[in-house]
C-alpha cells in the first residue's frame, strides 16, 4: 500500500488532478484516461484522507481570497480618506 502522499505526487507527476464531487464522499480525477486501475485502487484505499487534504486545500484558498479582500478593502477606505482630504 502506497502512502497518500507519494500516491499524490505520482498523481500530480501524470497530471492528475483531484477534485472533491458534488457527493461528500466523490472524488473526481481528470483526465480519466492516466488514471490507472492501480492509481485507481489505491486512491479508494486512501478516499477519507485525500478528500480531506483537498478540501482543506479548498479551504486554505478561500481563507486567502477572504484576506485579499480585506486588505483591498482597507486599502480602499484608506485612499478614500485621503481622497476627502483627511490623512490619517
Amino acid at each position: 500500500m502506497m502512502e497518500v502522499r507519494d500516491l499524490l505526487m505520482k498523481m500530480a507527476k501524470r497530471g492528475i488532478t483531484l477534485r472533491c464531487g458534488c457527493a461528500e464522499d466523490g472524488l473526481n480525477a481528470r483526465p480519466n484516461a492516466a488514471v490507472t486501475p492501480e492509481l485507481m485502487a489505491e486512491v479508494r484505499e486512501h478516499k477519507a484522507e485525500i478528500i480531506q487534504i483537498v478540501q482543506g486545500e479548498r479551504l486554505r484558498e478561500t481563507v486567502a481570497i477572504r484576506s485579499e479582500r480585506q486588505v483591498f478593502n482597507f486599502a480602499r477606505e484608506r485612499f478614500r480618506r485621503y481622497g476627502e482630504g483627511g490623512a490619517t
